[in-house]
C-alpha cells in the first residue's frame, strides 16, 4: 500500500513563508512539516512514498532523492483532487493520502489501516477546541464529518458545527477495491463536468477531494472513519504556524525528548548490570533496535516493516535503496563510550543475511531482481555504518551472519545448487564491506542452533568442517562460534582455521531456564584449549539472550549466566595464567 502525499500548492496564505520553499518546508518544532508527515508514515511500514508536487517540485526532489514523484504541471490553476489524481498509477493495491501542510500523530494511520472497511477517512473528534485560537482561518472553512457511529454519512464544509461529529484531517486509507471505485467515479464526474461549475460553485478543476467523497456517498458508496482526540493540526494560515510551533516546542518535542530519556536510562542500566556481572567488553543489548536484521530500515529507505500477530517485526525491501539516517548505530556506540570506560561491541547484520531474510521474490523484485542484486546494494550502506562506528570509538565491531553458518546442515546445502559457492558469495560481501578498514576489531558471529532453539523453531545439524575453507577467507580478527549446543561440532575444528583468528568461544547457553555452572563453562572451554593457545580464546554466550523479537528474557537469569561466565573466565586465568 502506497502513501500518496498531496503537496503541491504553494500556501500562499503563509506569505513570506513560502516565497523561496514549498509550504511543507515551513519549520514546526526545528523540522519541516514533510518531515513530521513522513515520519508519522513511515513508522506504520508502508511502501516508499509518491509526493505529488507542483510549486518547486524540483527543490523537493533534490532534497528527498529516496521519494516516488508525481508533478501536477496544473498547480496553479487545479486543487487538492486533481493533484491526487496525478498519481492514479500508483493506486492499483490501495494507497494512504496524505495532505502535506498537517502534523498528526501514526496511530491515527495505524487504526485506518486496521480497520476493516474500503473507504476510511481520518477524523478530529475535539477540532472545535483548535478553531479557538484560529482566527484567520474559521469554523466554516474546516472539512466536516457527520457520523453515525463509524459510518460516515455527509462530509463538506457547509456542515453546521453543531452537528459534525469531528473533522476530516486530511488523511484517508483506500483499499485497492476502493481506489478503484474512487477513479471510476472520479472519470465519470469528470466527464460530466469538466470545465463546468460543480461544486460550491467551483468549477471540476478545482474541486476538494471531499467533494468526490461527497459523490460517493451520494451514490451509495459507504465511506468509515476512525478518529483522533486532538494531536492534529493544520497550518494554513500565518497564525496556523504559529500556534503549531508553540504546540510542538511545548509538548511534542518534550515528549520525544522523554522516550529518548527512557531509553538511555534503560541502556544504561544494562551496560551497568555487565559491568557488575564483570564482562571486560560490553554492548547496550540492543535495546534501541526493533530487529537485529531490520535494523537496516533505520539506515536505509527502500523497505516496508510490519508485525506478525505475535508482534515480531518484519522487513521487506520494495524499492531502491537510499541512505535514510546514517549514525543510528553510531550513536549507540557514543552513548556507551560515555557510560563505560570498559570497551565496546557494536553489531551489524550481514549483506548476505539480509538479502536471505528481507528478499521477497513477489515483493522486491522490482527493485532488485534477485536475492544477490539487493544483498550487494547493502554493502555501501554498511559500509558507510562501520566507518562511522569507527569514528564513533567502537572497541569491536560484529557482523552477525547466522546465514552462513546455516551451510553446515545438510539439508540446507541440498537447497542449494552449490552450497560452497553461496558460501563463497557471503564471505566476499564481508570482505568487500571490511576491506581496508583501520583502528578497530572486526568479528563475524556464526550461529546455528541457539536462535532456533529459543524461538521453538528446528535446529539446524552438522558440524563446522565443510565451512573451515570459506572461513579461513574472511579478512576478520575474530570468530564467534557456538559450542554449548548439541551438534555444533567438535573442539578439534580450531586446529583447522588460521591461526590469526581470536575465537569467541559460545560457552554460556542462551535457552531460557538453563543457567551454566562456573564448573561446565570451565570444562567447556577447557575442551577448546586442548586445540587453541589461550591467548585466542575468549569467552561469551552462543548469541544473543533473545534471538527473535519474540523472546521473553528474564533479566535476572541473564545476570547470573553473565556472571557464572565472568567467574568461569577468573577461574581459567588463574589456571593457566
Amino acid at each position: 500500500m502506497r502513501p500518496i502525499i498531496l503537496g503541491a500548492g504553494r500556501g500562499s496564505r503563509l506569505k513570506a513563508l513560502t516565497d523561496g520553499q514549498p509550504k511543507c518546508y515551513a519549520p514546526v518544532g526545528g523540522r519541516r512539516i514533510l518531515d513530521w508527515v513522513l515520519e508519522a508514515l513511515d513508522q506504520e511500514g508502508l511502501a516508499t512514498p509518491i509526493f505529488v508536487g507542483g510549486y518547486r517540485i524540483e527543490q523537493v526532489r533534490a532534497d528527498y532523492p529516496h521519494l516516488e514523484f508525481c508533478h501536477n504541471p496544473r498547480w496553479q490553476t487545479t486543487n487538492i483532487l486533481e493533484s491526487l489524481l496525478c498519481a492514479e498509477a500508483h493506486m492499483g493495491g490501495g494507497f494512504v493520502c496524505s495532505y502535506a501542510d498537517i502534523l498528526y500523530r501514526p496511530g491515527v494511520v495505524r487504526r485506518a489501516l486496521e480497520h476493516p472497511g474500503d473507504r476510511v477517512l481520518c477524523v478530529d473528534t475535539q477540532w472545535r477546541s483548535r478553531y479557538a485560537d484560529r482566527s484567520q482561518h474559521p469554523e466554516h472553512d474546516a472539512e466536516k464529518v457527520k457520523a453515525q457511529g463509524d459510518r460516515v454519512l455527509e462530509i463538506a464544509r457547509g456542515l453546521e458545527p453543531e452537528q459534525a461529529a469531528g473533522e476530516y484531517i486530511g488523511v484517508a486509507r483506500f483499499t485497492a477495491a476502493g481506489a478503484a471505485q474512487l477513479r471510476e467515479r472520479y472519470h465519470r464526474v469528470r466527464g460530466q463536468w469538466a470545465g463546468r461549475v460543480w461544486k460550491d460553485g467551483k468549477p471540476f478543476e478545482q474541486a476538494y477531494l471531499i467533494h468526490l467523497f461527497a459523490e460517493m456517498l451520494d451514490h451509495g458508496l459507504p465511506f468509515h472513519l476512525v478518529t483522533t482526540e486532538g494531536e492534529y493540526m493544520e497550518i494554513d494560515t500565518e497564525e496556523d504556524y504559529a500556534l503549531a510551533n508553540a504546540q510542538v516546542m511545548g509538548e511534542r518535542v518534550l515528549s520525544a525528548e522523554r522516550r529518548a530519556q527512557v531509553m538511555d536510562d534503560a541502556v544504561a542500566y544494562v551496560v551497568r548490570l555487565q559491568e557488575e556481572a564483570g564482562l571486560d567488553i560490553l554492548s547496550d543489548g540492543e535495546w534501541r533496535r526493533a530487529s537485529y536484521i531490520g535494523v537496516i530500515a533505520e539506515l536505509a529507505h527502500g523497505f516496508e516493516v510490519g508485525r506478525h500477530e505475535d508482534g515480531r517485526p518484519w522487513t521487506v525491501v520494495v524499492d531502491r535503496l537510499a541512505p535514510r539516517q546514517p549514525g543510528f548505530l553510531a550513536a549507540e556506540a557514543r552513548f556507551l563510550k560515555q557510560r563505560s570506560a570498559r570497551r565496546i561491541k557494536v553489531a551489524l547484520p550481514s549483506p548476505a543475511l539480509l538479502g536471505e531474510r528481507l528478499w521477497d521474490p513477489e515483493r522486491s523484485a522490482g527493485a532488485y531482481p534477485t536475492r544477490r542484486d539487493f544483498a550487494r546494494a547493502c554493502v555501501p550502506i554498511l559500509r558507510s555504518e562501520l566507518e562511522l562506528l569507527c569514528q564513533a570509538g567502537a572497541d569491536l565491531v560484529q557482523i552477525d551472519d547466522p546465514h552462513l553458518c546455516l551451510l553446515v546442515d545438510p539439508q540446507v546445502r541440498a537447497q542449494y545448487t552449490d552450497p560452497d559457492e553461496e558460501a563463497q558469495f557471503t564471505v566476499s560481501l564481508i570482505n568487500e564491506l571490511v576491506e581496508g578498514v583501520k583502528g578497530v576489531r572486526l568479528a563475524v558471529h556464526l550461529c546455528r542452533r541457539a536462535g532456533a532453539r529459543v524461538r521453538g523453531e528446528a535446529c539446524h545439524t552438522g558440524g563446522y568442517a565443510p565451512l573451515i575453507p570459506h572461513l579461513n577467507r574472511l579478512q576478520v580478527h575474530h570468530l564467534t562460534m557456538e559450542f554449548t549446543s548439541p551438534g555444533a561440532g567438535e573442539a578439534q575444528v580450531f586446529a583447522q582455521l588460521c591461526e590469526d583468528f581470536e575465537i569467541g568461544l559460545g560457552c554460556v547457553s542462551v535457552h531460557p531456564g538453563q543457567v551454566d555452572t562456573p564448573e561446565e563453562v570451565v570444562a567447556q572451554v577447557e575442551k577448546a584449549l586442548e586445540f587453541l593457545p589461550k591467548d585466542r580464546v575468549v569467552l561469551n554466550p552462543d548469541c544473543g539472550f533473545a534471538p527473535g523479537s519474540a523472546a521473553r528474557v528474564d533479566i535476572e537469569e541473564v545476570y547470573a549466566k553473565l556472571s557464572n561466565q565472568s567467574e568461569a573466565a577468573r577461574r581459567l586465568r588463574e589456571r593457566y595464567g
